[in-house]
């Protein structure tokens, strides 16, 4: 049994085989060419005649041959397409990114002033707060005990430590209720 070498797809045989596949599913969908016996033509079969009347019949690829290449062909391309968008889709983010930055500049964040107001974006948020009023369900009660004597809380002693702790707690229990 004799087999063929394989053969080499040149451009132009890529953009023919590609035309055939396209022009085979427009006839399909325009007007089914049929067969002698009256049974429609598949576009497998109308691709090859295409292919056989742009010159190419010579080289003896089977409707397969064509079909696979073809396919082939249309999937490097929507690989390549869908690269080509992502690729666009990381500009762009990348273009928005530095567009936000340039118009929405963060300060820098000091433990010192860490208060909201300093923060344009987070304004929605401060009118939120400052115009509803949410009773907080905080127990009344010490946060920490000062009952603990002898322990130290770096320059602090525990009840200093403590004491401090609960006016704090004391404060912002105040400031919601």
């Amino acid at each position: 049994m004799s087999r063929k070498g394989k053969r080499n797809w040149t451009e132009d045989m890529n953009r023919a085989v590609l035309e055939c596949k396209r022009k085979a599913q427009e006839s399909l969908l325009k007007d089914c060419p049929t067969k002698q016996n009256g049974r429609k033509k598949g576009y497998i079969q109308i691709m090859k005649e295409l292919w056989d009347d742009m010159g190419y019949g010579y080289l003896g690829f089977t409707g397969q041959n064509l079909r696979d290449q073809a396919s082939r062909l249309e999937k490097i391309q929507d690989s390549i397409f869908s690269t080509q968008n992502r690729e666009e889709n990381i500009n762009q983010l990348e273009i928005n990114d530095g567009e936000y930055a340039t118009t929405h500049p963060r300060p820098a964040l000091s433990l010192h002033n860490n208060s909201i107001s300093q923060y344009p974006e987070d304004s929605l948020v401060n009118e939120e707060i400052s115009t509803r009023k949410i009773q907080p369900n905080l127990p009344s009660c010490e946060v920490f005990p000062s009952a603990c004597g002898a322990k130290q809380w770096g320059s602090l002693s525990h009840e200093q430590f403590c004491a401090t702790i609960n006016d704090i707690y004391d404060e912002i229990q105040k400031k919601y209720i």
